[in-house]
């Protein structure tokens, strides 16, 4: 009977234990960041990237070499990225700018997963909201579009009719420091997220107080983060200048074409559907929704521009992505909960597909490196007679077709024409003093000298001699 008793109380313990726990931690907003913190562990896709060979590695080594060198961005460096730009791309060229451009994506891929996590919670409650953020991260082929989405994010809990009472606070402050990082780091997505914030702001009413805190994160954060990289006060004007032009430049210089056409009307449709849902969705008021649907216009021309810029299949993949992961945000009841976890289903499902129809590409298992495998095809070199193996007038695409500047889709082995004409299999040797030497090949039939030696070799027995 003791050892039953004892039993029992350790019993006791336990659950009382375990009530405490759920009491203390898994109650309101905390449950969301633990649940958060839990799918991120299972959904996890961030890590270091090798320096390696290639035309996406070169540029990603010269955004952290820039940085260490502290070149000026605007005047010596002109580029899509930014001082920050290493921040996007977490790599191991640099320990310490490694490890801030790692903390920098743990913090963004958390603080999303949260905010997608106390979405669908509203929604459709806090375990249908785990399986559909677990389903939609471990089939997200990158995380590049997770800053715009998360930005996105933070207008809705400001929009909202359930909005809480720190909503405003968050969006002010938290849009605003996104904003900044994000203006520093590439200049095609940093100035979409700055207005999908700002029309938030207005449509939320914001007080002067919040308008204080937005304006101070993104423009003085902006100012701060610029002389913390390093970087000259009179540099900032000619980084924008010059980045506007690069940006406009980008849909000509790296237009690509890769992917089938009915994509590209999966993409339209899906752009102006989550467009009219959100004119439908329920928020704050007039000013409110009509605030949503200009941000979430920009959001979905930015995402619409990612992929159809450079239109191949992981690019595409992605911008769909981005659109689900608004849909997701959506402040819609809960009466419309088929509707958002049949989306998700329907969208997860095509993607599966087009990874598991494709050629395999040894993919790096840990993440969004492909490794390319290539072997050495011996044939002949090229000459000048060969000029037409060459393209005459080589087109941008054509350059870029096997060089990505992202690391998805599938690779290509990479061909090594091996020119280096090779010796004969021998031990090593110095060489030989007397290069005029006669070999095999080149010996004649002495005509008329009878005994006499070759000029050679009594040119060697002379030389013995003395």
């Amino acid at each position: 009977m003791g050892g039953l008793e004892q039993r029992l109380d350790v019993g006791r313990r336990v659950e009382a234990a375990i009530t405490w726990i759920r009491s203390r931690l898994f109650t309101g907003t905390r449950r969301i960041w633990f649940a958060a913190a839990a799918v991120c562990l299972l959904t996890w896709q961030i890590s270091f990237i090798a320096p390696a060979t290639g035309l996406d590695f070169s540029w990603m080594a010269g955004l952290y070499m820039a940085v260490h060198q502290g070149k000026d961005f605007g005047q010596e460096i002109v580029f899509t990225y930014g001082p920050l730009g290493f921040l996007a791309w977490p790599g191991v060229w640099y320990s310490l700018l490694g490890l801030l451009a790692f903390l920098f994506s743990v913090a963004v891929f958390y603080a999303f997963a949260a905010l997608l996590l106390a979405a669908l919670e509203r929604s459709v409650g806090l375990l249908a909201a785990v399986i559909v953020a677990c389903l939609f991260f471990a089939t997200i082929p990158d995380l590049e579009q997770v800053p715009l989405m998360l930005a996105v994010g933070l207008c809705f809990l400001a929009l909202r009719t359930d909005r809480p009472s720190w909503g405003l606070t968050v969006l002010a402050a938290g849009g605003g420091t996104l904003s900044a990082f994000e203006l520093l780091i590439k200049l095609s997505a940093g100035p979409e997220i700055f207005v999908a914030c700002l029309l938030a702001m207005i449509g939320a009413r914001a007080g002067r107080k919040d308008w204080g805190i937005f304006l101070g994160t993104s423009i003085g954060g902006t100012i701060l983060l610029w002389l913390l990289a390093g970087q000259s006060l009179e540099s900032l004007w000619d980084y924008g200048t010059t980045g506007i032009h690069v940006v406009t430049g980008y849909n000509e210089a790296m237009g690509l074409s890769g992917a089938k056409d009915w994509t590209a009307v999966l993409l339209i449709v899906a752009a102006l559907g989550l467009v009219l849902a959100t004119a439908l969705a329920p928020f704050r008021d007039r000013r409110a929704r009509l605030s949503a649907v200009l941000l979430v216009s920009v959001a979905v021309f930015s995402s619409y521009k990612y992929g159809i810029v450079r239109f191949e299949p992981g690019h595409v993949a992605l911008a769909l992505s981005a659109l689900v992961g608004i849909w997701l945000q959506l402040p819609l009841p809960r009466a419309r909960a088929v509707a958002f976890l049949g989306a998700t289903f329907v969208r997860r499902v095509h993607r599966f597909k087009q990874f598991t129809t494709r050629p395999s590409a040894g993919k790096d298992p840990k993440g969004r490196v492909e490794r390319l495998q290539g072997r050495a095809i011996p044939r002949k070199a090229l000459t000048l007679r060969d000029h037409g193996a060459v393209p005459s007038q080589p087109q941008p695409a054509q350059i870029f077709l096997h060089g990505r500047d992202k690391f998805r889709s599938a690779s290509c082995p990479i061909e090594i024409v091996v020119t280096k004409i090779k010796r004969s299999a021998g031990l090593p040797r110095p060489s030989r003093r007397f290069p005029k030497r006669p070999r095999m090949t080149q010996v004649q039939i002495a005509r008329g000298r009878r005994c006499e030696t070759s000029t050679i070799g009594r040119q060697r027995h002379d030389e013995g001699l003395s």
